[in-house]
C-alpha cells in the first residue's frame, strides 16, 4: 500500500519495459526469436495497445521464412 505499492508498480512496469525494448534491439539483429516470443505473450496482458501488438508480434515469428532467418 502506499509509497511501496507505487514503487513496486513503477519497478514492475521500468523491468517490463527494458525487456520490451531489449526484444526490439534483437528483433532488428535475428537472434534469440524465443526470448522475443515469451515477451510477446507477457505482454498481451497490456491491454489494448500491447495486445494488438503482441498478437502481430506472434504471427510474424511463427511464419516459416522468420523462423528461418533466426536458424
Amino acid at each position: 500500500r502506499g509509497i511501496y505499492g507505487i514503487g513496486g508498480g513503477l519497478a514492475i512496469f521500468t523491468v517490463g519495459s527494458l525487456l520490451t525494448l531489449v526484444s526490439g534491439i534483437l528483433l532488428l539483429q535475428p537472434r534469440c526469436r524465443m526470448f522475443s516470443f515469451t515477451l510477446a505473450l507477457l505482454n498481451c496482458v497490456a491491454f489494448p495497445f500491447g495486445t494488438i501488438l503482441s498478437a502481430f508480434t506472434l504471427v510474424i515469428l511463427n511464419k516459416p521464412e522468420t523462423k528461418h532467418l533466426y536458424a
